[in-house]
């Protein structure tokens, strides 16, 4: 029933290496109705959802890296080479978007307290 809810796709997922930092970061772009979803949800729920979404690119990327970039692959650390920052949309539809928390040592911090 949830899937009916949600509109494809329900997020969008775009990496980039962060060159200031030395790591590779995820943008995460949550959908307006994926966010609804999330905030009626509550917290600790959206918490689990994300850092399980986290959890997957990690585990996404290692694999990627041990099967085509294989040189580099052993030196990746998710700890400190992968960070992210999960995005909802604004109320405004010209507005930026929303940083709902980030992603970095393999724990997700929320961008701000509510």
């Amino acid at each position: 029933m949830l899937g009916l809810e949600l509109t494809y796709p329900a997020y969008r997922v775009h990496l980039v290496i962060d060159e200031q930092r030395q790591a590779i970061r995820f943008d995460f772009w949550i959908s307006s109705p994926l966010a609804r979803h999330l905030n009626e949800a509550g917290r600790r729920e959206t918490q689990r959802v994300l850092s399980y979404h986290a959890g997957g690119i990690r585990d996404q990327l290692q694999e990627l890296l041990d099967q085509h970039f294989p040189d580099i692959a052993g030196d990746f650390d998710a700890e400190v080479d992968l960070i992210g920052t999960f995005y909802s949309p604004a109320e405004q539809v010209q507005a930026p978007p929303v940083p709902w928390a980030n992603w970095e040592k393999n724990e997700l911090d929320w961008a701000s307290e509510e």
